[in-house]
């Protein structure tokens, strides 16, 4: 089975122009003669070049980089030009013409409107009338811009809104919603949203019509708060901010946990969680001074316990602040009487969920009819008791539990289905039914509403994830149907794997399988692929494997590995998410000295790894990054390990203790951060030479592939 594969759009723009070698403009012009879909697709790119040359490109003012300079320092942070004509004047008559003439002009003015670390947020503003969710009227929104959306006929808004009541777990949850924005005047767009009265915290960006191009306002998008009359922000709407923060970005959700302690100073829900974050997140350890504020809150709240003052939520985040202050004492008398007030607590879930693990754990059949009575009781308020069930019913190989527990558990974590469906499929009695729940997800992500897309991600990203979700599952049920006899379904559904993103392990099985079933000629592409992947251990290129010798004329070896080669940069151009140059963004070195980031990124493309001492796997992946440095460092590449910690010399310390030979930089005010839209700590980003992010891989290897292909020496 030959899959046929099209031209990407990084090597159809390299033919229209005139950039290919005679080889890759051969293969295409046989393609084109065939296609339809890429013949249109050249027409766009000729029709679009045909437009720009006949837009006059204007030129910013001469005193404009003084007076934005001038207004910077009077304190102003969005300062949009007044003086040059809207951009909206240039539209040309073809409208896909306009978007791509106008990302040129924006490129041509970025460096001066766009080159202060706030990429988006400096380019773009969004006003809200009323300015809170006090009331649960219409809200009137007004968005301006200067960037590629100023010139769209319209765009959409889209946001998400949570009620007090909504439950965030790692960071996703409450209602998505969008509207349409109509232009005004030059990069002025307005709309109306309604939303109920009940919600406290809602967060915004905008987009074109495709959905290709998003604000989102330097990936933390627009808030919206509930507010009391007086103007200060909701407990409520607070909570909510920080939760949606947590996990993609501590230090913004601990900014907000900060504000709760100082504006509802009697709430130990925001005390305790500010420990947890001083302990853990921002602070090296935590001082002595710092230890008896909370010790001295935890005793004023304490006390207000005791005259039976607290809450629910309350006296569950006092069982958390004992629990962080390690006052074991104080923790096991909260939470007996929260069990006894409020047994279906979620915290108090989590309590008893946790004691019966310990006392139980050797006699899971007994743990699993505890676990059972929890469910029925309180269902899946707490996720922990979900996978201390499922972990408990696989120590019992009660196969009816399992598969109870692991339908609870995807219904709650579709995204563990891979994972779990491989670790069930080590049973012989569950292999059937693990086939059934990949099956079963892989339908769901193909029926998934582009309305939960999350609001800073553009609809190719999102579809990136969609497809890298996929793969995982498609490979875990290939592998499964061959063992169990049935090959052609098996390498059929493998194939679709193979299609997306770059696998060389992948590719040597299905070379094998293929040539084994007689379709030499295939099985040459994926040796081929897997022979040139820029990770694989060296190999002799010069020969055929030998088990496919007897491979037709159709295609020599020679030929399979210069199609090979085109085919890895197109896989890998798949994975691109190009965003806007960073410049005039400062850096600190370990020693003080400042250092712009733009003059950090090497001609030959930079591996950007940003850091956190509090973020899991930050130590490993470093290490792991260590190992490539003088492979990297050999081909030109640039490395850059820039940290997030606001008390960065701890963070530094840790560093050396690592032992990692790489260049570290300190970047507190998380400016970097913002100007290259990393959206997790600890994260991978890839740049080319011209500062531009061009890759955000999800994984080391990744990034390695993608920054090789930057390089002109791999």
């Amino acid at each position: 089975m030959r899959v046929r594969r099209h031209p990407g759009h990084q090597t159809l723009s390299l033919y229209v122009d005139d950039e290919l070698t005679e080889g890759r403009r051969t293969h295409v012009v046989e393609h084109l003669e065939g296609c339809l879909k890429c013949q249109r697709e050249v027409d766009f790119m000729l029709e679009a070049q045909r437009g720009l040359r006949e837009i006059a490109k204007p030129r910013p003012p001469r005193d404009l980089l003084e007076h934005i300079l001038e207004r910077r320092n009077a304190g102003e942070r969005i300062i949009l030009p007044t003086a040059w004509a809207s951009p909206r004047r240039l539209r040309p008559a073809i409208p896909a013409v306009a978007g791509f003439a106008l990302a040129v002009l924006a490129a041509a003015v970025g460096v001066l409107i766009l080159g202060s670390g706030e990429a988006t947020a400096g380019a773009s503003g969004m006003a809200f009338s009323p300015s809170n969710l006090a009331r649960s009227e219409e809200i009137e929104i007004e968005y301006t811009t200067v960037g590629v959306l100023a010139a769209e006929p319209k765009l959409i808004l889209r946001g998400r809104y949570l009620t007090a009541d909504d439950h965030i777990q790692f960071g996703e949850g409450g209602t998505y919603f969008s509207t349409e924005l109509w232009p005004k005047d030059g990069g002025t767009f307005r709309g109306r949203v309604g939303l109920p009265g009940s919600v406290v915290y809602a967060q915004f960006a905008v987009e074109d019509s495709e959905g290709e191009y998003v604000d989102h306002n330097g990936y933390r998008s627009w808030d919206l708060l509930a507010e009391y009359e007086d103007g200060r922000p909701k407990f409520e709407a607070l909570w909510q901010r920080s939760r949606v923060y947590e996990s993609r970005d501590p230090q913004e959700a601990y900014e907000s946990i900060k504000q709760l302690t100082e504006l509802y100073p009697d709430r130990v829900e925001a005390w305790s969680a500010r420990y947890g974050y001083e302990k853990n997140v921002v602070a090296s350890t935590l001082s002595e001074t710092l230890e008896r504020t909370h010790r001295a809150k935890f005793d004023e709240f304490f006390q207000r316990a005791v005259l039976g003052t607290l809450s629910a939520s309350e006296l569950g985040e006092l069982v958390n602040y004992a629990r962080r202050l390690n006052e074991r004492s104080a923790q096991e008398v909260w939470t007996g009487l929260l069990n006894r007030l409020h047994p279906t607590d979620p915290i108090a879930v989590r309590e008893r969920v946790e004691e019966l693990n310990r006392t139980l754990e050797s006699e899971p059949r007994a743990l699993l009819i505890e676990f059972e009575r929890e469910w029925e009781k309180v269902g899946p308020v707490q996720p922990i008791l979900l996978q201390y069930a499922y972990n408990a019913a696989v120590r019992a190989h009660d196969a009816s539990a399992i598969r109870r527990w692991s339908e609870r558990l995807v219904s709650v974590r579709p995204a563990r289905t891979g994972r779990m469906a491989t670790d069930l499929a080590r049973m012989p009695s569950l292999r059937a039914f693990a086939a059934d729940l990949i099956r079963r997800e892989l339908d769901r992500l193909e029926r998934v509403s582009e309305l939960e897309r999350p609001v800073y991600l553009s609809v190719t990203e999102y579809r990136l994830e969609n497809r890298r979700q996929r793969h995982d599952l498609l490979a875990t049920l290939g592998r499964m149907l061959i063992e169990d006899g049935q090959a052609e379904a098996g390498i059929d559904t493998l194939l679709l794997a193979a299609e997306t993103g770059w696998h060389p392990e992948l590719f040597m099985e299905l070379a094998s399988l293929i040539g084994s079933r007689g379709d030499p000629e295939t099985a040459l592409r994926f040796h081929a692929l897997a022979a040139i992947d820029p990770l694989a251990r060296a190999v002799d290129l010069e020969s055929a494997p030998g088990d496919i010798v007897r491979v037709t004329d159709a295609l020599s070896w020679a030929e399979a590995l210069e199609a090979a080669r085109e085919e890895q940069q197109d896989r890998i151009n798949a994975t691109q998410v190009i965003r806007s140059p960073v410049d005039n963004v400062a850096l600190r070195r370990p020693g003080g000295a400042v250092v712009p980031l733009d003059d950090l990124v090497g001609e030959a493309g930079t591996i950007a790894f940003l850091w956190s001492r509090w973020a899991q796997q930050a130590a490993s992946m470093a290490k792991e990054l260590g190992k490539y440095r003088d492979r990297l460092l050999a081909q030109g590449i640039t490395i850059l390990a820039i940290t997030r910690d606001p008390d960065p010399e701890p963070a530094l310390q840790d560093w050396r203790e690592l032992g990692v030979d790489l260049p570290v930089y300190v970047d507190p005010r998380g400016e970097a951060t913002t100007a290259l839209q990393s959206f997790w700590i600890p994260d991978l980003l890839v740049l080319d030479a011209d500062k531009r992010v061009r890759f955000d891989p999800v994984d080391l290897d990744e990034a390695v592939r993608a920054v090789l292909t930057l390089s002109p020496d791999s």
